[in-house]
């Protein structure tokens, strides 16, 4: 088990969430809206792109793709073993992106074969792929003062405050920088 993320060993980022017009602005699509992020930031190279009923996949000329699934949060293991099939990657060289509300807004953790923790969409990767053995960005979004005592299933497809869309804006220019994801890409 690894430690230490190396973006270098990275070939599809997937951000999942709820790709309807109505859960965009929810909790719940932390990790498409950074997987976005990334592709607004690194415009200025241009992605093959191919898109199909399950995703949109996104492949830079570094060779690294940004995927941003189609289907329900749920079903997410579908789309990303798809597209780890048609580039033959392995789990290994993935870095899942979803929002976890175990940790607190703006704030983030990278990690190597851990169990879904309760998240469903996580969970699908995990059964579709067979094996947890890949990395994840996991995006904090509970807000100490709001979500406090809330259950995750009680405010995760609520609509985000401006505020906290700032918040989750800066949190993902944060790990970019830090991380450097764009010349990652390019």
């Amino acid at each position: 088990m690894r430690s230490t993320f190396q973006p270098s060993s990275i070939r599809v980022v997937a951000g999942i969430g709820n790709s309807e017009e109505k859960y965009l602005t929810t909790y719940h699509n932390a990790g498409m809206r950074f997987v976005s992020f990334l592709l607004e930031k690194a415009r200025e190279t241009a992605p093959k792109k191919r898109r199909n009923s399950s995703f949109s996949l996104f492949t830079y000329p570094s060779g690294v793709s940004l995927l941003l699934s189609s289907l329900s949060m749920n079903l997410s293991g579908d789309a990303i073993k798809k597209a780890l099939s048609l580039h033959s990657i392995q789990p290994k060289n993935l870095l899942l992106v979803h929002d976890d509300s175990d940790l607190p807004l703006g704030s983030y953790r990278f990690s190597f074969g851990r169990g879904a923790a309760g998240h469903r969409g996580v969970q699908s990767v995990i059964e579709t792929l067979g094996t947890n053995e890949f990395w994840r960005l996991r995006i904090g979004i509970r807000d100490p003062l709001t979500h406090r005592k809330k259950r995750a299933e009680d405010f995760v497809l609520s609509a985000m405050p401006p505020s906290h869309l700032q918040i989750l804006q800066k949190t993902f220019s944060s790990i970019s920088s830090a991380y450097d994801f764009i010349r990652l890409l390019s």
